[in-house]
Parts: structure tokens; sequence; C-alpha cells
């Protein structure tokens, strides 16, 4: 016999209960997590990204 299992109810778009065990919460936690840190990384290219386009202009100007 394993320890306690925590379930945690929550409804989806379509009404239906869906069940969660604390793998599966840890899981969804770790994806989300992921999905956090890749869209702050992208956010991150894309500044960068604008920050080196405005360099190579001014760098031009001063050519």
């Amino acid at each position: 016999e394993g320890g306690l299992v925590h379930i945690v109810t929550t409804k989806t778009t379509n009404g239906e209960a869906k069940l969660f065990d604390n793998n599966s919460i840890r899981f969804e936690t770790e994806q989300e997590e992921k999905r956090l840190l890749r869209e702050q990384y992208r956010q991150l290219e894309i500044s960068s990204n604008e920050t080196n386009a405005k360099l190579l202009k001014q760098i031009e100007i001063v050519k």
C-alpha cells in the first residue's frame, strides 16, 4: 500500500470532471513551467534580435 493519494477534480471545457493524482499534477506543473520558460526564452530572443538590429543601424549611421 502506498501513501495517501490526493485527488483533485477540475472541470474541463466540456463539463466533464477530470481527476488528477499527485503524479499527474506534478507532470502538469512541470509541463506548464517548461512552457513558460520556452515563452520567456522566445521573448528574450525577440528583444535581443531587436537590440542587435538597432545597434547595427547605429553602426551604419556612424560609418
